[in-house]
């Protein structure tokens, strides 16, 4: 083989390697496993080099990475509902618990420029009736 097609297989090699292992869970029973690891190659590759065995091809690559981030983004959704027969004390009901919720994010550090309503609705409540007359089923 020449040199570059050996350098060109060597560098696969090394990226490979890098690759697995820097994409490694970390935890600690991993840490041990893989400190167990490393020292059995060390003592592997000093038996080598103590051998007659032709070491010139042997390499130990390790690698590790981890990417760690604070949370930037948190999103609640809540939906608060009134029912009554005006129209006025139910929408101060849901105002109320509104302020409630404003209050509890205030005291959280939570910016009120940071909260926002999606949707707010008012609609009257329908319900259907079923009857029965001489030409059939209908609702009401």
């Amino acid at each position: 083989m020449n040199k570059i097609n050996r350098i060109n297989i060597y560098t696969a090699i090394i990226f490979s390697m890098i690759l697995f292992v820097g994409c490694e869970a970390s935890n600690s029973e991993n840490n041990n496993e893989m400190g167990t690891q490393s020292n059995n190659i060390l003592n592997n590759s000093a038996e080598l080099r103590q051998s007659n065995i032709d070491n010139k091809n042997i390499f130990w690559i390790r690698g590790r990475g981890s990417v760690k981030q604070k949370q930037e983004i948190l999103e609640i959704n809540l939906a608060i509902e009134s029912r009554d027969k005006e129209i006025i004390k139910a929408t101060n009901v849901v105002n109320e618990n509104i302020e409630k919720i404003l209050e509890i994010a205030k005291s959280l550090g939570i910016d009120e420029d940071q909260i926002v309503t999606k949707e707010y609705s008012i609609s009257p409540v329908t319900r259907w009736v079923e009857k029965k007359d001489e030409y059939g089923e209908y609702g009401e």
